[in-house]
């Protein structure tokens, strides 16, 4: 009967009243390696450095591997590399590869577009729903994508089928819509 005979705008106070005094406090992020957070911006941006990328790496073909289940569909971003070898064994749903030199990279299925700039002597496996290219050069890609490539200011690229596998990749393949 109370809450009859209380109008709108008086339930309205009451939940933003309620809100504001219980939102934020004990709201609590936990990364996967036990890091806890009360922002949720600085929890998103560890997760990205330190989870959905990698960066800075270089020489002697070290091997950059993403288990199944380890992205499921979140962005990932591959830069400043140098002959390495990369693995996303995991669906996503928007790749970045900048500044990559001498690098052999498999990507996995990916739900919108792989955006790779700046790379040269590079080979490429990627399935993806749109490639995007720009200043490239001496690359190789055995590409899955349901449109042609877009390609700006890049020269001496060749193009195959893709020819990837890895157990899990037609569920993959379903998660990112491109079956």
């Amino acid at each position: 009967e109370v809450v009859n005979k209380c109008s709108a705008e008086c339930i309205l106070s009451i939940v933003k009243k309620a809100a504001s005094t219980t939102m934020g406090t004990g709201t609590s992020f936990t990364a996967p390696d036990g890091k806890k957070f009360s922002d949720r911006a600085e929890y998103k941006k560890y997760m990205f450095e330190t989870f959905y990328r990698f960066k800075g790496k270089t020489g002697d073909h070290k091997t950059l591997v993403k288990a199944p289940g380890t992205i499921d569909g979140q962005p990932f971003e591959l830069h400043t590399l140098s002959d390495c070898t990369v693995k996303l064994l995991c669906w996503s749903t928007q790749v970045q590869a900048d500044v990559l030199v001498g690098c052999k990279v498999f990507i996995g299925p990916c739900e919108s577009s792989v955006f790779i700039r700046d790379c040269h002597n590079c080979e490429f496996t990627i399935a993806c729903r749109q490639l995007r290219l720009r200043d490239c050069k001496d690359c190789t890609f055995n590409l899955f994508s349901n449109v042609d490539p877009v390609i700006e200011t890049s020269t001496d690229l060749t193009f195959k089928p893709f020819n990837g596998a890895y157990p899990g990749i037609a569920q993959h393949f379903s998660r990112a819509k491109l079956d």
